[in-house]
């Protein structure tokens, strides 16, 4: 998933395209910051405004579209988007 993709959020929120995540590191890019997550056993990273107050060890929601959340096939054939999966009931949340 691109960075512009994941969506920081309230943690009160729940959904089932939304996890928490532990913020590993911060990286200021002028206009924006790019915030590295900790999901699981995975890193993504999220694009915020500079605004967002963020820390290294804070815990955040994070939260993507389906429409942004590309799938795959274990050898790696592009199924199409979560979106698309969803609506044909190939999917589910």
């Amino acid at each position: 998933m691109r960075p512009e993709s994941l969506r920081l959020t309230d943690t009160a929120t729940t959904s089932a395209w939304q996890a928490e995540a532990t913020v590993a590191l911060v990286e200021s890019t002028g206009p924006s910051r790019l915030v590295h997550l900790d999901l699981d056993s995975s890193r993504v990273t999220a694009r915020c405004p500079n605004e967002l107050a963020v820390h290294s060890g804070q815990r955040v929601a994070v939260r993507a579209h389906p429409r942004d959340v590309q799938v795959f096939e274990p050898e790696g054939t592009n199924l199409g988007t979560a979106d698309e999966l969803l609506a044909t009931r190939e999917l589910t949340p």
